[in-house]
Protein backbone atom coordinates (compact mmCIF):
# COMPACT_ATOMS: atom_id res chain seq x y z
CA UNK A 1 0.00 0.00 0.00
CA UNK A 2 3.11 2.50 1.03
CA UNK A 3 4.80 1.12 -2.16
CA UNK A 4 1.21 1.79 -4.29
CA UNK A 5 1.07 5.54 -2.80
CA UNK A 6 4.84 6.50 -3.25
CA UNK A 7 4.36 5.53 -7.09
CA UNK A 8 0.75 7.47 -7.58
CA UNK A 9 2.33 10.39 -5.94
CA UNK A 10 5.48 10.25 -8.03
CA UNK A 11 3.43 9.98 -11.08
CA UNK A 12 1.11 12.87 -9.71
CA UNK A 13 4.51 14.47 -10.04
CA UNK A 14 5.81 14.09 -12.56
CA UNK A 15 2.50 15.12 -14.69
CA UNK A 16 2.36 17.59 -13.00
CA UNK A 17 5.82 18.81 -14.09
CA UNK A 18 4.79 17.86 -17.71
CA UNK A 19 1.49 19.49 -17.36
CA UNK A 20 3.74 23.44 -15.99
CA UNK A 21 6.18 22.93 -19.00
CA UNK A 22 3.19 22.76 -21.73
CA UNK A 23 1.65 25.34 -19.90
CA UNK A 24 4.70 27.72 -19.24
CA UNK A 25 3.27 30.84 -20.12
CA UNK A 26 4.69 34.16 -21.86
CA UNK A 27 3.65 37.45 -20.74
CA UNK A 28 2.25 39.70 -22.99
CA UNK A 29 3.66 43.41 -22.55
CA UNK A 30 0.43 45.12 -23.02
CA UNK A 31 -3.36 44.18 -23.68
CA UNK A 32 -3.65 42.26 -26.66
CA UNK A 33 -6.08 41.89 -29.47
CA UNK A 34 -6.19 38.57 -31.17
CA UNK A 35 -7.05 38.14 -34.78
CA UNK A 36 -8.29 35.69 -37.15
CA UNK A 37 -4.46 35.16 -39.12
CA UNK A 38 -1.37 37.13 -39.14
CA UNK A 39 -2.66 39.94 -40.46
CA UNK A 40 -2.96 43.98 -39.33
CA UNK A 41 -6.32 43.92 -42.12
CA UNK A 42 -7.73 39.83 -40.33
CA UNK A 43 -11.06 40.09 -38.67
CA UNK A 44 -10.18 40.94 -34.66
CA UNK A 45 -11.39 40.06 -31.21
CA UNK A 46 -10.28 43.05 -28.54
CA UNK A 47 -8.61 42.65 -25.21
CA UNK A 48 -8.35 38.63 -25.46
CA UNK A 49 -5.32 39.58 -23.31
CA UNK A 50 -4.74 41.78 -20.29
CA UNK A 51 -1.24 43.37 -20.06
CA UNK A 52 0.75 40.90 -17.61
CA UNK A 53 -1.73 37.75 -18.47
CA UNK A 54 0.33 34.93 -19.26
CA UNK A 55 -0.52 33.33 -23.08
CA UNK A 56 0.21 29.73 -24.25
CA UNK A 57 1.96 29.92 -27.49
CA UNK A 58 1.28 26.91 -29.36
CA UNK A 59 3.28 27.95 -32.71
CA UNK A 60 5.00 30.76 -34.27
CA UNK A 61 4.95 32.37 -37.94
CA UNK A 62 5.36 35.40 -40.49
CA UNK A 63 2.53 38.17 -41.36
CA UNK A 64 1.94 41.87 -41.23
CA UNK A 65 5.00 44.08 -40.01
CA UNK A 66 4.05 45.28 -36.46
CA UNK A 67 7.19 47.60 -34.78
CA UNK A 68 9.71 46.20 -37.19
CA UNK A 69 8.90 42.28 -36.78
CA UNK A 70 6.74 40.73 -38.83
CA UNK A 71 6.90 37.83 -36.25
CA UNK A 72 3.50 36.50 -35.08
CA UNK A 73 2.80 33.84 -32.14
CA UNK A 74 -0.38 31.91 -32.26
CA UNK A 75 -2.21 30.48 -28.94
CA UNK A 76 -4.78 27.93 -30.84
CA UNK A 77 -7.39 30.60 -31.14
CA UNK A 78 -5.50 33.82 -31.76
CA UNK A 79 -2.65 35.51 -33.69
CA UNK A 80 -0.98 38.25 -31.52
CA UNK A 81 1.91 40.54 -32.65
CA UNK A 82 4.88 39.11 -31.25
CA UNK A 83 5.72 42.88 -31.04
CA UNK A 84 4.03 42.92 -28.02
CA UNK A 85 4.74 39.48 -26.27
CA UNK A 86 7.79 39.12 -23.97
CA UNK A 87 9.16 35.84 -25.73
CA UNK A 88 12.84 37.31 -24.68
CA UNK A 89 14.01 37.18 -28.71
CA UNK A 90 13.32 40.25 -31.75
CA UNK A 91 13.24 37.17 -33.69
CA UNK A 92 11.78 33.75 -33.13
CA UNK A 93 11.73 31.96 -30.32
CA UNK A 94 14.13 28.84 -30.64
CA UNK A 95 11.91 26.81 -28.02
CA UNK A 96 8.79 26.99 -29.40
CA UNK A 97 7.95 25.61 -33.18
CA UNK A 98 7.09 27.10 -36.19
CA UNK A 99 3.23 27.24 -37.37
CA UNK A 100 3.13 24.63 -40.32
CA UNK A 101 1.07 26.29 -43.66
CA UNK A 102 -2.62 27.07 -43.91
CA UNK A 103 -5.06 27.34 -41.52
CA UNK A 104 -5.14 28.00 -37.47
CA UNK A 105 -1.77 26.45 -37.92
CA UNK A 106 0.19 29.25 -39.35
CA UNK A 107 -0.86 32.01 -42.19
CA UNK A 108 2.47 32.98 -42.80
CA UNK A 109 4.07 29.54 -45.28
CA UNK A 110 6.84 30.74 -46.79
CA UNK A 111 5.85 29.97 -50.05
CA UNK A 112 3.70 32.01 -52.53
CA UNK A 113 3.61 35.75 -52.12
CA UNK A 114 6.08 37.53 -54.15
CA UNK A 115 7.36 34.05 -55.70
CA UNK A 116 11.34 35.90 -55.03
CA UNK A 117 10.82 38.90 -57.01
CA UNK A 118 9.98 42.72 -56.46
CA UNK A 119 5.93 43.26 -56.69
CA UNK A 120 4.43 46.13 -58.69
CA UNK A 121 4.77 47.90 -54.85
CA UNK A 122 8.30 47.19 -55.15
CA UNK A 123 9.23 47.91 -58.53
CA UNK A 124 7.09 51.34 -58.21
CA UNK A 125 9.34 51.96 -55.31
CA UNK A 126 12.61 51.48 -56.79
CA UNK A 127 11.49 53.34 -60.58
CA UNK A 128 10.41 56.44 -57.88
CA UNK A 129 13.75 56.03 -56.24
CA UNK A 130 16.31 55.44 -59.17
CA UNK A 131 14.77 58.15 -61.51
CA UNK A 132 14.41 57.22 -65.47
CA UNK A 133 16.53 58.70 -68.24
CA UNK A 134 16.44 57.75 -71.87
CA UNK A 135 19.49 58.24 -72.86
CA UNK A 136 23.05 57.70 -71.45
CA UNK A 137 24.14 59.71 -68.28
CA UNK A 138 26.85 59.73 -65.49
CA UNK A 139 24.93 58.09 -62.74
CA UNK A 140 27.58 60.32 -60.55
CA UNK A 141 30.01 57.38 -59.81
CA UNK A 142 32.11 57.70 -62.83
CA UNK A 143 29.29 55.01 -64.29
CA UNK A 144 27.64 55.56 -67.29
CA UNK A 145 23.72 54.32 -67.10
CA UNK A 146 20.62 54.45 -68.70
CA UNK A 147 16.71 53.82 -67.91
CA UNK A 148 16.06 53.16 -64.39
CA UNK A 149 19.91 52.59 -63.54
CA UNK A 150 20.46 50.32 -65.52
CA UNK A 151 24.87 50.15 -64.94
CA UNK A 152 26.29 49.89 -69.08
CA UNK A 153 29.53 49.14 -67.25
CA UNK A 154 28.89 45.49 -66.44
CA UNK A 155 26.64 45.34 -69.97
CA UNK A 156 29.19 46.88 -72.52
CA UNK A 157 28.23 45.59 -75.27
CA UNK A 158 24.43 45.66 -75.01
CA UNK A 159 24.83 49.35 -74.51
CA UNK A 160 26.41 50.13 -77.51
CA UNK A 161 23.38 48.48 -78.89
CA UNK A 162 20.87 50.58 -77.71
CA UNK A 163 19.56 53.00 -79.38
CA UNK A 164 18.61 56.38 -77.59
CA UNK A 165 15.94 57.90 -76.68
CA UNK A 166 14.75 54.86 -75.10
CA UNK A 167 10.91 54.56 -73.66
CA UNK A 168 9.97 54.09 -70.24
CA UNK A 169 8.84 50.53 -71.44
CA UNK A 170 12.17 49.61 -72.55
CA UNK A 171 13.35 51.23 -69.19
CA UNK A 172 11.41 49.11 -67.20
CA UNK A 173 12.17 45.62 -69.15
CA UNK A 174 16.20 46.50 -68.39
CA UNK A 175 15.41 46.80 -65.14
CA UNK A 176 13.18 43.67 -64.03
CA UNK A 177 16.26 42.02 -66.60
CA UNK A 178 18.83 43.75 -63.83
CA UNK A 179 16.65 42.97 -61.23
CA UNK A 180 17.35 38.72 -61.07
CA UNK A 181 20.41 39.14 -59.42
CA UNK A 182 20.05 41.22 -57.09
CA UNK A 183 16.44 39.61 -55.98
CA UNK A 184 18.59 35.94 -56.08
CA UNK A 185 21.00 37.42 -53.66
CA UNK A 186 18.29 38.78 -50.99
CA UNK A 187 17.09 35.50 -51.39
CA UNK A 188 19.87 33.26 -50.98
CA UNK A 189 20.61 35.39 -48.07
CA UNK A 190 16.63 34.67 -46.52
CA UNK A 191 17.82 30.69 -46.69
CA UNK A 192 21.65 31.01 -45.64
CA UNK A 193 20.29 33.60 -42.69
CA UNK A 194 17.07 31.48 -42.11
CA UNK A 195 15.29 35.33 -41.77
CA UNK A 196 11.70 34.97 -43.42
CA UNK A 197 10.29 37.81 -45.11
CA UNK A 198 7.24 39.19 -45.99
CA UNK A 199 7.14 41.10 -49.92
CA UNK A 200 7.47 44.25 -48.18
CA UNK A 201 10.04 43.62 -46.44
CA UNK A 202 11.76 41.18 -49.44
CA UNK A 203 11.08 44.61 -51.60
CA UNK A 204 13.33 46.94 -49.17
CA UNK A 205 16.65 44.80 -48.85
CA UNK A 206 16.05 44.30 -53.19
CA UNK A 207 16.31 48.15 -53.39
CA UNK A 208 18.66 48.22 -50.94
CA UNK A 209 20.56 45.36 -52.73
CA UNK A 210 20.65 47.25 -55.98
CA UNK A 211 21.81 50.27 -54.66
CA UNK A 212 24.74 48.90 -53.16
CA UNK A 213 25.44 46.15 -54.67
CA UNK A 214 25.18 42.22 -53.80
CA UNK A 215 28.89 42.83 -52.32
CA UNK A 216 27.77 45.69 -50.21
CA UNK A 217 24.42 44.14 -48.80
CA UNK A 218 26.57 41.34 -47.87
CA UNK A 219 28.60 43.18 -45.88
CA UNK A 220 26.75 45.57 -44.55
CA UNK A 221 24.78 45.42 -41.00
CA UNK A 222 21.19 44.30 -42.16
CA UNK A 223 22.91 41.36 -43.40
CA UNK A 224 24.35 40.73 -40.22
CA UNK A 225 20.94 41.17 -38.30
CA UNK A 226 19.37 39.02 -40.71
CA UNK A 227 21.14 35.56 -38.74
CA UNK A 228 19.26 36.74 -36.06
CA UNK A 229 15.94 37.50 -37.43
CA UNK A 230 16.54 40.74 -35.89
CA UNK A 231 13.63 42.68 -37.94
CA UNK A 232 13.54 45.55 -35.68
CA UNK A 233 17.24 45.96 -35.88
CA UNK A 234 17.32 45.92 -40.29
CA UNK A 235 14.74 48.88 -39.79
CA UNK A 236 16.49 50.85 -37.40
CA UNK A 237 19.99 50.42 -39.54
CA UNK A 238 18.31 51.55 -42.94
CA UNK A 239 19.02 55.40 -42.24
CA UNK A 240 22.65 54.57 -41.08
CA UNK A 241 23.92 52.29 -44.25
CA UNK A 242 26.18 53.60 -47.47
CA UNK A 243 24.09 57.14 -47.24
CA UNK A 244 27.18 58.86 -49.55
CA UNK A 245 27.85 61.77 -47.62
CA UNK A 246 24.16 61.83 -47.08
CA UNK A 247 22.63 62.00 -50.50
CA UNK A 248 21.21 58.81 -49.54
CA UNK A 249 19.43 59.33 -46.80
CA UNK A 250 15.76 59.93 -47.95
CA UNK A 251 16.10 56.43 -49.66
CA UNK A 252 17.22 54.95 -47.12
CA UNK A 253 14.53 56.23 -44.95
CA UNK A 254 11.88 55.41 -47.36
CA UNK A 255 13.48 51.66 -47.65
CA UNK A 256 13.02 51.48 -44.00
CA UNK A 257 9.25 52.62 -44.09
CA UNK A 258 8.52 49.79 -46.90
CA UNK A 259 10.40 47.31 -44.79
CA UNK A 260 8.30 48.26 -42.11
CA UNK A 261 4.62 48.21 -44.05
CA UNK A 262 2.14 45.18 -43.17
CA UNK A 263 1.25 43.13 -45.52
CA UNK A 264 0.35 39.52 -44.97
CA UNK A 265 2.33 37.99 -47.87
CA UNK A 266 5.90 36.85 -48.28
CA UNK A 267 8.62 36.85 -50.04
CA UNK A 268 8.51 33.31 -51.59
CA UNK A 269 12.27 32.56 -51.60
Amino acid sequence: MHITNTLLVGSLLVASLFSSQAEACITAKAALDGRKSPSTSAARTSNVYKTGQCINVKCQTTGSTIYGSNIWDYDGKYYLPDAYVKTGYSGFDPKIPRCSSGGGSGGGSSGGGCGGHMNSVGLSFLELHEGFVSTFRDDGAGHMSIGFGHNCDADPQHCKEIKTPISKATGLTLLKKDLKSYEAAVCAAVKSQKCPLNCNQFNALVSFTYNVGVGGFKGSKIYEHMANRDYKGIYNLFPHEYLNGGTLLTRRQAEAKLFNTATSTSSGC
